[in-house]
């Protein structure tokens, strides 16, 4: 798939009143990368105050059991991307979401290779709801499904 942000023939570098040199990118060239942040979180933590990506990466990689290859990159305005070198442990960590850092939620999605980091759109939020003092006959899979569809 041709990712229309990385031009597939050449790109024009100017350098002032010199003859222009052309570089040649191939999607070759990009594949790597490519490949390194499909296994990869773009995460937005809901906060009032910015964290840095060190700080975050010490907690989230101890919450997370330490995947191999885990690293944070700060992308600005409390948005991260979290590397991992397994698929499971991206599958492992976006599907036991929602996640909280300083009580602080951390709104997890897939990179996506054609859609820039800066236009993610954090929009739902997992939640896990709990119910106290239910009586036992109220605990089964029907009324849990009605009542969660009740918050949406």
């Amino acid at each position: 798939m041709a990712n229309p942000l990385i031009p597939s023939k050449s790109i024009p570098v100017s350098h002032e009143e010199e003859e222009e040199p052309i570089i040649m990118l191939d999607r070759y060239d990009i594949t790597v990368g490519v490949e390194r942040c499909t296994r990869s979180l773009i995460g937005r933590l809901l906060a009032d105050r910015s964290f840095s990506a060190g700080t975050i990466e010490a907690a989230l990689g101890s919450i997370w059991r330490h995947p191999d290859g885990f690293k944070v990159l700060n992308r600005g305005g409390n948005i991260f991307q979290f590397f991992f070198s397994e698929e499971r442990d991206v599958i492992r960590i976006e599907r036991g979401a929602p996640w909280l850092f300083k009580n602080y939620i951390l709104n997890l999605q897939r990179w996506k290779e054609n859609r820039p980091i800066e236009e993610a759109e954090f929009i739902h939020v997992p939640l896990w709801i709990q119910l106290w003092g239910l009586p036992e006959h109220y605990k089964t899979k029907e009324l849990g499904f009605k009542l969660g569809s009740s918050f949406g």
